[in-house]
């Protein structure tokens, strides 16, 4: 499969992500420094296992979503990898958020779990800076609800018409009136009026756009939610 995204977002990569990147390193080089001292985060052991991995999957999305090949190809995401991620989502949320997972899931996809676990990451992170509580859900969808929900990047290719859709809810103020949905998407818009980064949406858009999967808003006061529709379908 050939990658989608623009020469221009492929150079951007690097630099959107980066900041992650080091947050994490910091934390765990801080955690090994200060042996219990009160100079730094005190993270638990599970904190620490969850940092290191996700340093790891943002390296590795770093790779694959800046690679200049003419090819990239997918792999198989298992039932057991799903749980190894959603578990990692679990650390962030602590306890002002849940999971939920549905039965019907199916028991394998074709995808890249690092883009997942990252998109995923920006998404809550963003959800737990606004509101009080987040709710991650994993479901299979067959087709878009697009009676309330607005789509904000579509592929606009016939690939599926089912889905694993992972949503991140929360109860926030919802998304500022001042500017269309879309806009938050572009590099450098972000809803908080203290902030010039704006990258964790353009990130997962970039994300979505890879992996030819629609990313639909619902927002309004107390109930915002973002979701992204992993096509079932993806080739190699």
């Amino acid at each position: 499969m050939k990658n989608p995204l623009t020469l221009e977002e492929k150079a951007n990569v690097p630099i959107i992500i980066d900041h992650d990147l080091i947050r994490n390193q910091e934390d765990i080089i801080n955690q090994i420094l200060a042996r219990g001292t009160p100079f730094f985060p005190n993270l638990t052991n599970e904190e620490v296992d969850y940092k290191r991995q996700h340093v790891m999957d943002v390296l590795t999305s770093m790779t694959i979503l800046s690679t200049y090949s003419k090819h990239c190809h997918f792999g198989i995401v298992s039932p057991g990898q799903l749980d190894s991620l959603l578990k990692q989502m679990k650390v962030i949320l602590g306890k002002r958020g849940k999971i939920s997972t549905h039965s019907n899931i199916c028991d394998e996809f074709v995808s890249h779990k690092a883009l997942l676990s990252t998109a995923l990451y920006n998404l809550t992170k963003n959800s737990l800076r606004l509101a009080n509580e987040a709710d991650i859900r994993v479901e299979e969808s067959r087709g878009i609800n697009i009676r309330s929900e607005k789509i904000v990047y579509n592929p606009r290719e016939d690939i599926s018409r089912y889905f694993v859709k992972f949503s991140v809810h929360d109860n926030g103020p919802g998304f500022p009136k001042d500017k269309p949905l879309e806009d938050y998407l572009k590099l450098g818009v972000s809803t908080r009026k203290d902030s010039t980064v704006g990258f964790g949406l353009y990130y997962v858009n970039l994300v979505a756009k890879f992996l030819r999967a629609p990313l639909t808003i619902q927002s309004e006061p107390g109930n915002t939610k973002l979701s992204l529709y992993h096509p079932l379908d993806l080739k190699d």
